[in-house]
């Protein structure tokens, strides 16, 4: 008889345990994590801060036919030469388990000594989940428009 009453104890204590487990992000969460990522680093990129820049990037991080991650954090970040200002208009995550690929159109504008230029860029990056969190893996960059003064 005291199986009969241990049984059903035994089970709403498994059943109540298992709602006490970690909650899993949304995907709502998980995009907007994303979003914030990439504001994450333009602002970064405004400001040359390559320190915020290298927590984003996975070691193997290069862009499509272009810099490697090195190349990237050492010349172009820096570049004081350069002012930049970039604004991201609209942001497109598409998830795929631990793989997000993240769209997003920019406006800019920018100044290297006297020649000016503003436009608007293409931007897709590709992360990767893993344990420090979101790293992007790949980069390709777009012209879609772009006058050069």
């Amino acid at each position: 008889m005291k199986i009969f009453l241990i049984v059903p104890m035994l089970l709403s204590m498994c059943l109540a345990c298992s709602g006490q487990s970690k909650r899993t992000p949304s995907l709502r969460d998980v995009e907007q994590e994303l979003r914030n990522l990439v504001t994450t680093w333009n602002d970064a990129e405004t400001k040359r801060d390559v320190v915020t820049i290298e927590k984003l990037l996975a070691p193997e991080f290069s862009f499509l036919g272009g810099s490697s991650r090195k190349e990237y954090l050492e010349k172009v970040v820096p570049d004081e030469a350069v002012d930049y200002v970039s604004t991201i208009e609209n942001i497109q995550v598409e998830l795929y388990d631990n793989t997000a690929i993240v769209t997003t159109l920019d406006s800019f504008k920018g100044s290297k000594g006297e020649k000016t230029a503003e436009g608007r860029l293409l931007i897709m990056t590709i992360w990767l989940k893993r344990v420090p969190g979101w790293q992007c893996i790949k980069s390709s960059v777009k012209v879609v428009n772009a006058l050069v003064h």
